[in-house]
């Protein structure tokens, strides 16, 4: 048996944080995508948790999962949502970053106005007419306007990007 170098073993092309920065879910327009669908998955997952917590689990599960479910998946959604989206603005070509500009500024009035039927047009008055609980209706209104509408607003973090980028040319 030859030994063989470690060379061979290791294959370190490709690896590092810049090799990261470069894969095809945080290039646009699919990082900006991610980015907001994170949030209606955010807020199904709470939807899923407060129907676990009406079946009355165990004291010790409602704590541990509470905090794994309430702080950690928003801390995960949060971070999640603002780095995905940053980091495909930064990797947005240089010669894109007027358009990328002028396609995410509109989102942030969207974001007011998915908001604003979040508040204003709640689902509870067409549970009868869909054949829902109070529960249900409340928590769809939820996922449908008031996840985008985060997910929308947190299109800050890549406009501040493409702006600072803009300014460095």
């Amino acid at each position: 048996m030859g030994t063989e170098t470690l060379e061979k073993w290791v294959d370190a092309s490709g690896s590092g944080p810049e090799s990261l920065l470069q894969r095809r879910f945080l290039k646009p327009p699919y990082g900006y995508v991610i980015g907001i669908v994170l949030w209606p998955v955010f807020i199904s997952i709470m939807s899923v948790w407060g129907v676990l917590l009406q079946s009355g689990p165990p004291s010790i599960v409602v704590t541990v999962g509470g905090l794994v479910v309430g702080v950690g998946s928003f801390v995960v959604a949060s971070m999640g949502s603002a780095l995905v989206m940053g980091i495909t603005a930064w990797n947005t070509p240089d010669e894109r970053i007027r358009r990328q500009l002028a396609l995410l500024f509109p989102s942030l009035p969207l974001a007011v106005l998915l908001f604003g039927l979040y508040l204003n047009w709640p689902m509870t008055p067409y549970r009868s007419k869909l054949g829902l609980s109070a529960f249900v209706a409340n928590e769809l209104s939820k996922i449908v306007f008031l996840g985008p509408a985060i997910g929308f607003a947190f299109v800050i973090s890549p406009l501040a990007v493409l702006v600072h980028r803009s300014r460095l040319k």
